[in-house]
């Protein structure tokens, strides 16, 4: 008994050592090349996408990170983040420029220059002021070398040494299956938003939103898409290198318009569109490819802007030379009939309604009269001639 149990012992030992070995090369089999593209200009939402794909493929121990660039450059503050994360990766990124056609300018240049292995795909080119060819960048030792796509940059980039995160690593790429990785919704938004014209249109919005909930409490929508829209557009400005004085006039460029149309001077409007359209010079302290100020945008928003103040203007500035509908001056000049009067004070009827009057002339009872002035519940009357009084009362029984 005591040796079939050793047996047994031994077999299961003899299992263990031969699985775990076997688990452990297929692990290693398994492992897979991680790949994401960055076509356009570099940002915040470039710099957060490489930042998640490198979380990722440190995560699942993936052999390496392809980082496709065709992009014309972008924001040094985006580019810098970029070769930081890339730098302090545990895991290789291999740069590559494509697809054909493409380029990596200006700021994805120094991408490239940061990345473990860097290689272009037929018929690209680099360069942060003079496009660089092929031929000429290979022979300067710019790139490591020139793959017509993955399965051949892996296979080229295979049993290369590179400095990983201060350690020396060789490359075991060849035959990696490649697995591409997609920015998420959130990526997608923060490109949208971050382009500066975006983001003003959307501080606009959410300014006039919710002016217009404030002068007209209950459609809930404008204040709701208003609130939204301005705090995506000041979130939007936060991550770009923005100039706060340019910001602070388009601002009070905003503030100037909104006052001229609730008190139309033309003087505020001028000076509001003015003020908006210097900001706006203003606002990028630097301006990079795909993060410049477009005046086709802006200019007609400013001009769009400057017309309705003026136009809202001059409709309150008519309404107010008009004679008031509703309230105690809407009765100024109205015709009453006197129901009883005793001394200086009495009732009268006055759009169907038996009010308390008072006057400082004689009135009797069946007297026509008119209101001149409404203190609280209390009307002020005065007596009408005979010839005034015809017509008052025709234009009481109409």
């Amino acid at each position: 008994m005591k040796l079939a149990r050793v047996a047994l012992l031994a077999a299961a030992f003899m299992a263990a050592a031969a699985v775990f070995p076997f688990s452990s090369a297929e692990t290693a089999g398994e492992r897979m090349a991680l790949s994401i593209a960055i076509d356009g200009a570099i940002g915040p939402a470039s710099s957060r996408q490489l930042k998640e794909a490198l979380k990722t493929a440190a995560e699942r121990n993936a052999g390496a990170l392809i980082l496709q660039l065709d992009t014309p450059g972008g924001l040094v503050t985006s580019m810098r983040e970029m070769i930081a994360d890339i730098l302090a990766s545990p895991v290789p990124v291999i740069g590559y420029v494509a697809p054909a056609g493409g380029h990596a300018a200006s700021a994805g240049t120094y991408i490239l220059y940061s990345t473990h292995v860097a290689a272009m795909a037929p018929g690209t080119n680099l360069g942060a002021a003079t496009p660089v060819e092929i031929g000429a960048a290979l022979q300067q030792h710019v790139i490591d070398f020139v793959a017509r796509d993955t399965a051949e940059l892996l296979q080229l980039a295979d049993g290369r040494t590179v400095d990983v995160a201060g350690k020396k690593e060789v490359l075991a790429t060849k035959g990696l299956a490649v697995e591409v990785l997609d920015p998420g919704w959130f990526i997608r938004l923060l490109a949208v938003i971050t382009d500066p014209n975006v983001a003003v249109l959307l501080m606009l919005i959410g300014f006039y939103g919710i002016v217009f909930e404030v002068t007209s409490p209950g459609a809930v929508a404008p204040g709701v898409i208003g609130a939204i829209c301005l705090v995506l557009g000041l979130y939007a400005l936060d991550l770009l290198p923005i100039n706060y004085t340019g910001l602070a006039l388009m601002l009070l460029g905003v503030a100037f318009l909104i006052v001229e149309a609730f008190s139309p001077t033309v003087v505020l409007g001028v000076g509001g569109a003015a003020a908006f359209l210097l900001g706006a010079a203003m606002l990028l302290k630097v301006e990079g490819p795909g993060f410049a100020i477009s005046w086709a945008v802006i200019g007609p928003a400013a001009a769009l802007t400057l017309g309705l103040a003026l136009l809202a203007g001059s409709y309150l500035w008519a309404a107010r030379r008009n004679p008031p509908r509703v309230g105690g001056g809407a009765m100024h000049g109205l015709s009453v009939d006197v129901l009883d009067w005793e001394g200086g004070e009495g009732h009268v009827l006055a759009l169907g309604e038996r009010w308390r009057a008072k006057a400082e002339e004689p009135i009797a009872p069946g007297d026509r009269a008119e209101v001149t002035a409404v203190s609280d519940l209390v009307l002020t009357v005065r007596r009408r001639g005979a010839g005034h009084n015809g017509a008052g009362n025709d234009g009481a029984k109409r």
